[in-house]
């Protein structure tokens, strides 16, 4: 559908309700139990990111439910099979033994299977962006189906299997214009997530998450079978890796992409999963460079996801963060407060994304400081399905000092105006669409043009309509521009707008101590834009912590938009 413009407010810069605790004593056995397997110092097992997401439970319903027989997703497949095939050997479980034999079986009749000479490639059974369906596939897909079909081989000794994992194999070692997952540049591969037989170094995509991923599985398969040619790939692939590095970060290293072609921002649930796929290569490679990974994306998300200390007993923490604070999409955590005397209290935030929940019960958490010894760290963990991993510690000795700044602000009043039918100091209406996109502008000016001071920033609008798509930008003093889309609005009620500078496409370029300007930017289709649409809005919110964030909540009334998220790890 087309979208026509039908109103747009620019701000010019010159310049939070109590929730339930979730902490518990560590004296508690509920939480002892929890606390059993949170080890720091044990090193992690590198199939982690392979199952996580998965327990025996979950493998089991989903074969009775016959789930990933309709849809024809490969890297599912690839990572059920491998569950049930090592944990049924594993442990001696005769179900998911049974499990993973059916899924090799169904594997080698797969749909979707491309077979060339002596290559076969595992498709996707869906269309996805450009790539159609059945003609596009993946690194982690087939590295994961690879290590299924060996896997089975060594449990089962059946000969297929084996024949299988050398045609599946050879995906990972052949570039994508022959049916395989590489491409190539002066002797480093880079294993690709979205590949075709048209895929080129140019418009290859470069996602991190699915380049780990298969070269974690590459390298356990040059293991398993001592096999030298995929060993030669890892490195390849290692050497690929390092050339790129850099460009996954922001400029200033305060947060990461996803891919590299386009630039895409990273949302929080993979940074922490690509920081878990880095401490799996770190656990079966050994390299001190992947350590110095691990330790810069860890400072990322514990800077992003403080703990403040907002009076001299207690302690705050949000899982609402950067760089899309509308998309509560950290994984379930644990926070564990390490006390000098080996007293431990925990907040266990297992609800982020239960929305018949209220948000600010769901990310706003507090514990209260214990009086038996002093605090000598704080360790953060992501959950999911049975399974923690281990993010970072920050030292005791960072919660002396009480968080300064636990009130937000508000600035701004409109002063300049632009071809609008109707207005006043906050309310004005446009009636129907125009050929010149811009014509439409009302600019509010500011007291403070230094937004980088402040953790978020934003403003409530409320439309008698609903926008079919909201844009906003940012522009400094230069002209340099940075813009996002934000979630859809509800109409006739006062929606809260919430920004992180992270979330802005082209950020990088933008000086955020000097800005000139915010624009919003409401999108209507062509038919609904000649009905009269009006909205109002807000001055510009400012907040300098967490807490200040909360104590709006507490006081303001407002729809906030969350974002519902979707996707395969979580």
């Amino acid at each position: 559908m087309k979208y026509t413009l039908i109103v747009l407010f620019i701000i010019t810069f010159y310049s939070a309700c109590d929730s339930p605790y979730s902490s518990k004593s560590a004296n508690d056995d509920s939480v002892k139990k929890k606390l059993f397997n949170f080890d720091k110092n044990k090193e992690l097992d590198f199939r982690t990111p392979f199952f996580w997401g998965y327990n025996d439970q979950i493998i089991k319903t989903s074969f009775k439910d016959s789930t990933l027989f309709k849809k024809y997703h490969p890297l599912d497949i690839g990572r059920q099979a491998y569950y049930s095939l090592y944990y049924g050997d594993k442990l001696n479980d005769s179900v998911l033994l049974d499990i993973g034999f059916e899924y090799l079986n169904f594997l080698k009749n797969y749909k979707y299977r491309i077979d060339t000479g002596e290559v076969t490639t595992y498709a996707y059974g869906f269309k996805h962006r450009e790539f159609q369906k059945g003609n596009w596939w993946s690194g982690m897909a087939n590295s994961t189906i690879a290590i299924s079909f060996y896997k089975g081989y060594q449990i089962f000794q059946d000969s297929t299997f084996l024949y299988e994992y050398n045609r599946v194999k050879k995906s990972l070692t052949l570039p994508t214009f022959q049916g395989g997952c590489l491409v190539s540049e002066n002797g480093s591969d880079w294993c690709l997530e979205y590949a075709s037989f048209n895929t080129n170094n140019e418009d290859a995509y470069y996602v991190l998450n699915g380049f780990l991923f298969s070269m974690i599985a590459i390298k356990q398969l040059s293991i398993l079978s001592n096999d030298e040619e995929l060993e030669k790939l890892f490195n390849s692939g290692k050497q690929a890796f390092f050339k790129l590095a850099e460009k996954y970060y922001y400029k200033d290293n305060s947060w990461t992409y996803y891919m590299l072609n386009p630039k895409t921002i990273e949302s929080t649930h993979y940074a922490i999963y690509d920081m878990m796929l880095f401490s799996s290569l770190n656990s079966i490679d050994k390299d001190s460079s992947w350590i110095s990974e691990i330790e810069k994306r860890s400072k990322i998300i514990i800077k992003h996801f403080p703990i403040e200390r907002i009076s001299d007993s207690l302690l705050f923490f949000s899982v609402l963060g950067p760089p899309h604070p509308y998309w509560i999409d950290t994984y379930p955590m644990s926070i564990v407060f390490n006390y000098t005397n080996q007293y431990k209290d925990i907040i266990n935030i297992e609800n982020t994304r239960e929305f018949n929940i209220p948000i600010h019960k769901r990310v706003f958490h507090s514990v209260k400081l214990s009086d038996i010894g002093e605090l000598n760290s704080v360790d953060y963990y992501a959950n999911y399905s049975g399974k923690s991993f281990y993010i970072g510690s920050v030292s005791g000795e960072s919660f002396n000092d009480i968080t300064p700044d636990t009130s937000y602000s508000q600035f701004g009043s409109f002063n300049e105006y632009k071809n609008v039918e109707y207005l006043n100091e906050d309310y004005f209406i446009v009636e129907n669409d125009t050929a010149d996109l811009n014509a439409h502008s009302v600019h509010l000016t500011l007291e403070n043009n230094d937004l980088a001071k402040f953790k978020y920033f934003g403003f409530k609008v409320k439309p008698n309509f609903s926008p079919r798509s909201v844009r906003i930008l940012l522009i400094d003093k230069n002209g340099n521009s940075a813009e996002r889309y934000y979630s859809p609005l509800k109409p006739d009620t006062s929606n809260l707008v919430l920004l992180h500078s992270a979330g802005f496409k082209r950020v990088e370029g933008l000086n955020l101590n000097d800005l000139s300007e915010l624009r919003l930017v409401l999108y209507t289709s062509k038919k609904e834009s000649a009905e009269v649409k009006s909205f109002t809005t807000s001055k510009l919110y400012t907040f300098p912590t967490n807490y200040s964030l909360k104590r709006m909540f507490d006081v303001e009334d407002f729809y906030f938009p969350e974002k519902n998220a979707n996707g395969n790890i979580f």
